[in-house]
């Protein structure tokens, strides 16, 4: 288990394997996004969020509105875990303004 923020965090991986690709598509574009944020008034989250489940319905044809969620948010929360330098490489924080 990890130690996470609100205590420990079970990994889980893919419950089926079609869902890898899935998994693989939702990581890849949840980093894309998070990399390319352009909404000055909100955090990239929610950005890449959406990005990582349009990217996950995509991979996975035929999966629900709620089950590709659930699965972009496993996905991001294992990719983070596993491979949190590759997920965030392309997000550049702005500078703060305390200087």
């Amino acid at each position: 288990m990890v130690q996470g923020a609100h205590g420990p965090a079970k990994i889980i991986l893919p419950r089926h394997p079609r869902l890898k690709d899935g998994w693989r598509a939702a990581a890849a574009a949840y980093r894309k996004a998070y990399g390319e944020h352009t909404d000055p008034h909100r955090g990239p989250a929610n950005e890449a969020y959406n990005a990582a489940e349009a990217a996950l319905k995509a991979a996975v044809p035929g999966i629900s509105d709620e089950e590709a969620s659930r699965e972009a948010v496993s996905a991001v929360h294992y990719a983070s875990v596993m491979h949190p330098k590759w997920l965030y490489a392309l997000h550049k924080p702005r500078p703060s303004r305390d200087g």
